[in-house]
């Protein structure tokens, strides 16, 4: 009975030996769980924290994308706009629209000046002067545009106070008049008109020669007449002609 009960104490510290070693076993594996759930628990924050900060970035992207298709659209809507104004002022001739020239009176105007006088029609100097002004702009705006540089002459638009310089000499052509004296007697009006004629003529030819077939509307002709008619500041005009005047 005795020997039973000792192999069978021996059975039982064999079996709590092996129970102990499982516990120990199974406290370290514990242990290496505990120590995995706090790696997973702490991969998890990391991974929460990352995927908050990639849904920010990812919002401030998407914010960013759309201020760019905002842009673009923009940009496209200003590019269509700026096409439409190109093709606008390609079919636009913005010497027309910034001269406006009749000449169905008796009197030719330019930007709402008449370029001379009558006796029955009466116009002050101050609005020949502006519309030589003109005339001097255009005339000096078109030979820029073709790239000529007059010979003889240079010319100074300068509004009302238009003139030639001689390239010769170095006389002053004013192209305007202060009314102080008969622009008539002394003939000095004359002779700038015919200056700015001869400037006008340099244009047409230089036009000519790079456009076939160009023509002006009238052909310019220099009528000589009697003292008394160019006092009066007369101008006679025939189908084909403009004869200079004041």
């Amino acid at each position: 009975m005795h020997m039973e009960l000792q192999a069978e104490l021996q059975v039982l510290e064999q079996e709590e030996a092996r129970l102990t070693r499982e516990l120990v076993d199974i406290d370290k594996d514990h242990a290496r769980i505990g120590a995995e759930l706090r790696a997973a628990q702490a991969a998890s924050e990391e991974l929460r924290k990352q995927t908050e900060w990639y849904w920010i970035d990812y919002s401030a992207w998407k914010m960013e994308q759309l201020d760019l298709v905002a842009h673009l659209s923009s940009v496209e809507n200003q590019l269509e706009y700026a096409k439409r104004q190109q093709r606008h002022l390609e079919k636009t001739n913005i010497l027309n629209m910034t001269f406006t020239i009749l000449d169905e009176g008796p009197l030719v105007i330019i930007n709402n000046f008449c370029l001379g006088s009558l006796p029955r029609i009466k116009v002050g100097w101050s609005e020949i002067n502006a519309a030589w002004g003109q005339t001097a702009l255009l005339l000096f705006s078109l030979s820029k545009l073709v790239g000529l540089q007059f010979k003889r002459y240079q010319l100074v638009p300068i509004g009302s106070h238009s003139y030639l310089r001689s390239l010769t000499d170095d006389r002053i052509l004013l192209l305007f008049s202060d009314s102080s004296h008969s622009v008539f007697l002394d003939n000095k009006f004359n002779c700038e008109m015919k200056a700015f004629l001869d400037c006008l003529k340099q244009l047409v030819k230089e036009v000519e020669k790079e456009e076939e077939g160009f023509f002006l509307p009238y052909r310019i002709h220099v009528k000589k007449e009697s003292q008394r008619t160019l006092e009066q500041g007369q101008v006679n005009c025939a189908p084909g002609h403009t004869h200079s005047s004041c």
